[in-house]
């Protein structure tokens, strides 16, 4: 077995460039324990001390009364009266559930929600939908737009005449 002439010499470059590999690597690793964060917000550039606590904000229950002042804004006197006045009441509970059949009395359809508004005049078939306060307060707001700011369209408001 013949040894090469130059046996150290490349003995001694494989080593020095292990370990040349070797201080990159102690290098590169250093340097990246150092400079890494603890990033708590999507946006790289914030660091866990840099965020301030935000303030919880607790939803208010749905309140059927603020949902008409807000919609009918300075018309919701009259609302109130239509629908709770003293001598004729729409729905004087503001109960979302109630429903009444008009063909007891000789009339035609019935009344839903709030508003009572009728499925038979406001072409309604699936009728699901009118017991969600918050649909047929904006129905109610809708009809009354249409009729010139009048409440004509329900009996109280034809008995109060606003």
């Amino acid at each position: 077995m013949r040894l090469n002439k130059n046996w150290r010499k490349t003995k001694n470059i494989k080593m020095g460039t292990r370990l040349l590999f070797l201080f990159f690597l102690i290098m590169i690793l250093g340097n990246f324990q150092r400079n890494t964060r603890v990033i708590v917000s999507p946006l790289p550039e914030v660091e866990a001390w840099e965020i301030e606590a935000i303030p919880t904000v607790t939803p208010t229950p749905y309140s059927v009364q603020e949902d008409i002042k807000q919609v009918f804004g300075k018309y919701s006197d009259k609302a109130f009266l239509v629908l709770q006045g003293k001598e004729c009441a729409e729905n004087r509970k503001l109960n979302p559930e109630a429903v009444n059949d008009n063909t007891t009395w000789g009339g035609v359809g019935r009344d839903w929600g709030v508003f009572q508004i009728n499925d038979h005049w406001q072409g309604v078939s699936n009728t699901a939908f009118l017991k969600d306060p918050r649909i047929n307060i904006r129905i109610a707001w809708n009809i009354f737009e249409r009729s010139g700011y009048k409440f004509t369209r329900w009996t109280c408001g034809k008995h109060y005449k606003i």
